[in-house]
């Protein structure tokens, strides 16, 4: 019965360790488990910090994208603008140039008149030249006549042109 009593005492005292040691394992545990809890709440909180400042980050460039997209289409709008302006500018270069084509062929035509008319007017100063030159042995002629009998003997003026 004694030795009953000290297994029983001695089962008793490794039922209280087995306790306590129990008790720190899930003491220890639960802090552990606390501690892991806290830890792996911080990473949430740090990725969902990173995911908020991501989001961010992509409505920025969205909104980018977007800003751009619009200043491209008005580019492209003004391009045609410039495109139709150059066309309506090669036009009018194009009429302008048919005209002075035709204002270049009339001044040529002119230049030919003002030539000719320069000839002509040359042959008409030497014309006036001559009858001049006769006019004045005519006068001469006439000057030294002393009566109209002698102007009819008179030998008839050479023209200075035959």
């Amino acid at each position: 019965a004694d030795e009953a009593t000290k297994n029983a005492d001695n089962a008793e005292s490794k039922l209280q360790q087995l306790q306590e040691e129990h008790e720190r394992t899930k003491t220890s545990a639960a802090e552990a488990h606390e501690a892991e809890t806290a830890s792996l709440r911080q990473q949430l909180k740090q990725k969902e910090m990173e995911s908020s400042e991501l989001h961010q980050s992509i409505s920025d460039l969205q909104a980018s994208v977007d800003t751009s997209s619009e200043a491209i289409t008005q580019a492209k709008r003004q391009n045609r603008e410039l495109e139709d302006g150059i066309a309506a500018l090669n036009d009018k270069v194009s009429s302008l140039q048919s005209r002075c084509s035709e204002l270049t062929e009339a001044a040529e035509q002119k230049d030919a008149e003002v030539t000719s008319l320069t000839e002509e007017n040359g042959e008409l100063k030497r014309t006036i030249a001559n009858l001049e030159a006769e006019l004045a042995v005519v006068r001469e002629q006439l000057q030294g006549a002393t009566s109209v009998a002698d102007l009819e003997s008179a030998e008839p003026t050479p023209r200075l042109d035959e």
